[in-house]
């Protein structure tokens, strides 16, 4: 779990707001809300660093490429629903609606990493 992990994370959250349907900030004056998309960030990188052992497990149990692509996903959602969930609880105005925008979310987050995540490490 470094900065850059929060980072993106927090890139990734901020886009699937923008595009996703269901996932939502509320209305916060502008430095309001980079500090709750940061704090919602570090949420979602702690509760995907809680979750790598079960993604391992999933992983190893899955057996095929395409189940644990699948499996994958679900997971990644699942982290997803969970880290609003605790920002909800916690009082940050940071909600998802439903599974589907947590799905949704998750595959705009696993992109932003993918696209940005390289990017931040060739600048050490």
């Amino acid at each position: 779990m470094t900065l850059r992990d929060v980072v993106v994370a927090t890139t990734g959250i901020w886009i699937a707001v923008e595009i996703v349907g269901g996932v939502q900030l509320a209305p916060l004056d502008p430095l309001s809300a980079i500090g709750t998309l940061l704090l919602v960030g570090l949420i979602n990188v702690v509760v995907n660093t809680l979750a790598t052992p079960v993604r391992q497990l999933v992983k190893i149990a899955a057996g095929t490429p395409g189940r644990w692509i699948v499996a994958g996903l679900v997971l990644n959602a699942l982290a997803f629903w969970i880290c609003a969930w605790l920002a909800r609880t916690i009082g940050l105005g940071f909600t998802v609606t439903s599974f589907g925008a947590a799905f949704a979310a998750s595959i705009v987050l696993a992109v932003v990493t993918w696209l940005v995540g390289p990017l931040l490490a060739m600048h050490r």
